[in-house]
């Protein structure tokens, strides 16, 4: 049996070996980000993300409800694989200031464009327990709030910060203190895409 970490490794038997899943390190990479436009200048805009499915077992909601919480300066991206109605609505209810996303072709490209990704996963084994939005934002030197699960901290280490699951407050937390620490969001970039090129290379 082929899993892709030691979490689904342990939960199955000693007959399983692990190959892991990967991403191409070359088309998600970091990149410099685009200028803000002249009338931005002199005020730095942190932008800060959530990727994925709309669902509440990848923790959209969550992400939502912790916005409110964010300091005022924060653009907050919302990129769903998929818009509806009821999605738009809900995210608007909650917060109308979010910048909310249709299907990004070049998801490289977007996640360069942000500072900050929040991937609060509520789900214990999310895609077989590896989540490739996680991956692909890690690959573009990015730093990442995610949850404090088994299988997220085997895929992170200590490139990111992990937060309690289902908690908007440590979510907003996590994101304000990060906000305030230049130069901790630029070590926690470096480290995750050294990680990604280490454990999660495709080739």
């Amino acid at each position: 049996v082929i899993v892709p970490s030691h979490y689904l490794k342990d939960k199955l038997s000693d007959n399983a070996q692990i190959i892991r899943f990967g991403v191409d390190n070359e088309k998600f990479s970091p990149k410099n980000k685009k200028e803000d436009k002249e009338e931005n200048k002199g005020e730095e805009k942190v932008k800060v993300a959530y990727f994925g499915h709309p669902g509440v077992f990848k923790g959209m909601n969550d992400f939502v409800n912790s916005s409110k919480e964010f300091d005022k300066s924060i653009e907050v991206h919302v990129f769903p694989s998929r818009r509806s109605e009821k999605i738009d609505n809900f995210i608007f209810s909650r917060n109308d200031k979010i910048i909310l996303h249709d299907f990004a072709e070049n998801i490289a490209e977007k996640y360069n464009e942000m500072d900050i990704i929040v991937l609060p996963y509520r789900m214990k084994i999310g895609t077989v327990a590896n989540p490739l939005v996680l991956l692909e934002a890690m690959s573009c030197g990015k730093p990442i709030i995610t949850t404090n699960y088994r299988f997220i901290r085997e895929i992170v280490g200590d490139t990111a910060l992990v937060v309690k699951p289902y908690s908007p407050a440590k979510i907003a937390k996590a994101v304000n203190y990060l906000i305030k620490n230049k130069e901790l969001r630029e070590e926690k970039g470096k480290k995750a895409r050294e990680r990604a090129l280490e454990k999660f290379n495709q080739n």
